[in-house]
């Protein structure tokens, strides 16, 4: 039993080096900090508007109830999420350079 396991170990093709990534190697690299800038930017400005918002739509423009404002708000986050799970399945088809 203990001659399989070490020949199973010389016969891994797994390799055992281990990579050393810090914060540097992430925000040094172009494509991801760009995508932490999207994420951040995208979030303060929800974040920042919802409340000018919830009360523009409560107002007397769009006369919506106070419980129906969070409905208009979950609507936007479901059609996200719906986009998101379909997007690999809408651009398998595509070529990959247009």
């Amino acid at each position: 039993m203990a001659e399989t396991r070490a020949t199973a170990k010389k016969k891994s093709c797994f390799k055992t080096d281990k990579y050393n990534i810090t914060w540097w190697t992430i925000l040094s690299h172009k494509h991801s900090m760009f995508a932490l800038m999207t994420c951040f930017v995208g979030t303060f400005n929800i974040v920042f508007w919802t409340a000018f918002i919830a009360t523009a739509l409560t107002g007397e423009t769009y006369g919506l109830d106070d419980d129906k404002v969070g409905y208009v708000f979950g609507s936007g986050a479901f059609t996200y999420l719906a986009a998101c799970l379909l997007l690999p399945y809408t651009c398998e088809g595509s070529p990959r350079k247009l």
